[in-house]
């Protein structure tokens, strides 16, 4: 079998790997790219002997990173990355924030719930709807419950004890 028989199929492999940040395949392009490599230097070690196929495997090894790398610099210049990457930063002076730090107001506080919590739900704090989760205990709609715990958006209650 002609050396170029096995050049052809690695850089079509190689080609593929290259292709795979451009075309949306969900990663399919550049494992197929990824199998021609290796059949191509297994081809060369099969048909043309060690130094052949070790040649190959060490082409392999060296080019198949470099044109990631290369791909992965070009990308965000092309229609697609300037679509999928983000252009601005996310920062508080541009008004984006992680939490909202009013919450820390209702630790201790006691609300109603609006939803079934199953652990995730919604109750009411005054004039506010607030989503809550409790520790794994269902809690029914209309329920009293009480804050314990407020970490960053996460907002954890517990049913409130009834006074008797």
């Amino acid at each position: 079998m002609s050396i170029w028989v096995m050049v052809a199929i690695v850089a079509l492999g190689l080609l593929a790997i290259l292709l795979e940040p451009f075309v949306p395949t969900g990663g399919v392009l550049g494992v197929l790219g990824a199998i021609g490599m290796c059949v191509g230097v297994g081809m060369a070690y099969h048909y043309e002997g060690t130094g052949w196929g070790t040649a190959f495997l060490i082409a392999c090894l060296i080019l198949a990173p470099t044109a990631a790398i290369f791909a992965f610099k070009i990308f965000p210049r092309t229609p697609v990355g300037r679509r999928l990457i983000l252009k601005s930063e996310l920062s508080i002076e541009n008004g984006f924030q992680s939490a909202d730090p009013t919450l820390e107001e209702l630790a201790g506080r006691e609300g109603v719930t609006i939803t079934m919590l199953r652990p995730v739900g919604v109750a009411r704090f005054g004039n506010r709807r607030v989503d809550v989760v409790t520790d794994g205990e269902l809690i029914e709609k209309g329920e009293r419950v009480l804050v314990i715990e407020v970490e960053g958006s996460r907002v954890v209650v517990e049913k409130a004890q009834r006074d008797a």
